[in-house]
């Protein structure tokens, strides 16, 4: 294979207390009079942790890094439903002299959140060039969807370069990042872009690891006429069968697709060696952020992205 592009990188059971029948002797005071030995609890005043999606409480959702960083993450939230708050973290360059300048809104799998080294691996490769917003979410996909939606119209700006260029997730993430693109597209005025997708790990096919159960292709094939699909998928992914996606590629009139194949990685995109798992998944954060900026960085639209184990080093290329 050809390299194109390269980036370093206890036996006894407890036995039952006997309690005396005496009556212990109380303690007296000086005074001869008997004090009582019980009080009565005061009532301390509680202050409510805010409603959060995705089983989260944090009632105070304080920055994590000052945002004077220019490279600085920074937690916040988002107003949702019925007193309900969306926790989102903001990673990446807010620098305006920064290489590229595409915002992207990003979620986890149903079996993640926020945390998942493989959600917050690409978030961190992505922010390294461009914006990325990483929401949390719970696993109900309409939820997620609603989710989305909400995240978008809050990023919406004074000005077009605040708002979001491309839409994306991680497994079940993916799936209702595809549904929000299409139902976006749908209510937006006349003459509109659709946004751009970034799909990592899609589940195309249900039944979890097994991978044996209907195919989630559907909405894909809904995705408006010109919308702009890079999906990052492991060769190893019971869930997305590589000859399955690219059969249902090939089905997707009207739209640009492009697939970047992980060498020897899994649904969560591990793989061995160990040590090649984290400069991959930040690496495909990378060319994700590359991407969404210009189409053109990736020149073929079916492209392997793999581990050389002997230059230790990501290595961008053509399928062998």
């Amino acid at each position: 294979m050809a390299p194109k592009h390269k980036r370093e990188q206890d036996q006894n059971p407890a036995q039952p207390i006997k309690r005396s029948k005496r009556l212990q002797q109380k303690n007296l005071p000086q005074d001869g009079k008997e004090q009582s030995t019980q009080h009565k609890k005061q009532k301390e005043p509680k202050t409510a942790p805010k409603s959060i999606l995705g089983g989260l409480k944090d009632p105070t959702l304080d920055s994590r890094v000052s945002a004077s960083n220019a490279n600085s993450d920074t937690t916040f939230s988002v107003p949702y439903r019925n007193d309900k708050k969306i926790v989102c973290e903001r990673h990446g360059n807010s620098d305006p002299a920064s290489e590229t300048k595409s915002k992207l809104i990003f979620t986890h799998g149903a079996g993640g959140g926020l945390a998942n080294p493989a959600t917050r691996l690409f978030a961190e490769g992505y922010g390294a060039l461009s914006p990325v917003v990483c929401m949390q979410g719970t696993m109900n996909l309409k939820s997620r969807v609603d989710t989305f939606r909400t995240v978008v119209a809050h990023e919406r700006g004074e000005k077009a370069s605040d708002e979001a260029r491309a839409l994306g997730g991680r497994s079940m993430g993916a799936r209702a990042a595809t549904i929000a693109a299409t139902e976006e597209y749908n209510d937006a005025e006349e003459g509109a872009e659709p946004l751009a997708l970034v799909l990592v790990s899609y589940p195309l096919i249900s039944g979890g690891a097994k991978g044996k159960g209907d195919v989630r292709d559907q909405i894909l094939y809904d995705l408006p006429e010109g919308t702009s699909v890079l999906f990052i998928v492991g060769i190893e992914d019971t869930q997305c069968p590589l000859p399955q996606l690219e059969g249902v590629i090939a089905k997707m009139k009207g739209k640009e697709v492009w697939l970047m194949e992980v060498q020897r990685a899994d649904h969560s995109m591990s793989l061995k060696p160990k040590g090649a798992v984290e400069p991959l998944r930040r690496e495909s954060g990378e060319i994700a952020a590359r991407w969404v900026s210009d189409r053109d960085y990736l020149t073929d639209k079916h492209v392997v992205l793999e581990w050389d184990e002997e230059r230790e080093e990501c290595v961008l290329g053509d399928p062998s």
